[in-house]
C-alpha cells in the first residue's frame, strides 16, 4: 500500500472473512506499524476464538456486537459509536447480535493476513 493516497473502503478487494458460521466480508490496509479493517457481518455471524500478536482497537460503526474476552466472565456487549481495545494475545472471539460493520485497528500490522 502506498501512504500519502486516498483510498474508498469500496474499493479494496473483498476478504472472506474468518467466521464459524454466518457472513462476513473484511476489507483491509496495512501500512508500516498498523493494519486498518473494515468488517461487515450479518446478524448472527459467529468468529472463532483466537489470539493473535496485535493490539486491537474494534470500533462499531453499525449495529451491536458481542465480545467474548478471556478474564471476563461475561460477554460484552459493544454498540454503535462503541471502542473494545484488545491486548496482544488475549484469546477473544465475537457474533454479531444485529448486522454490524465494525472498523478493527491492529498494531504492528497483520503480517499473517498479507500472504491472503
Amino acid at each position: 500500500m502506498r501512504l500519502e493516497q486516498k483510498y474508498a473502503w469500496e474499493q479494496i478487494d473483498p476478504q472472506p472473512a474468518p467466521v464459524v458460521e454466518g457472513v462476513g466480508v473484511r476489507r483491509f490496509l496495512s501500512g508500516e506499524t498498523m493494519t486498518v479493517a473494515r468488517f461487515e457481518f450479518t446478524r448472527g455471524t459467529v468468529l472463532a476464538s483466537h489470539r493473535h500478536e496485535n493490539e486491537q482497537f474494534s470500533l462499531v460503526l453499525e449495529g451491536t456486537m458481542e465480545f467474548q474476552i478471556e478474564g471476563r466472565d461475561a460477554p460484552l456487549i459493544a454498540q454503535a459509536g462503541e471502542i473494545v481495545c484488545l491486548r496482544p494475545q488475549v484469546l477473544h472471539g465475537a457474533r454479531a447480535v444485529t448486522n454490524a460493520v465494525v472498523l478493527d485497528v491492529f498494531s504492528p500490522p497483520r503480517a499473517d493476513w498479507q500472504s491472503n
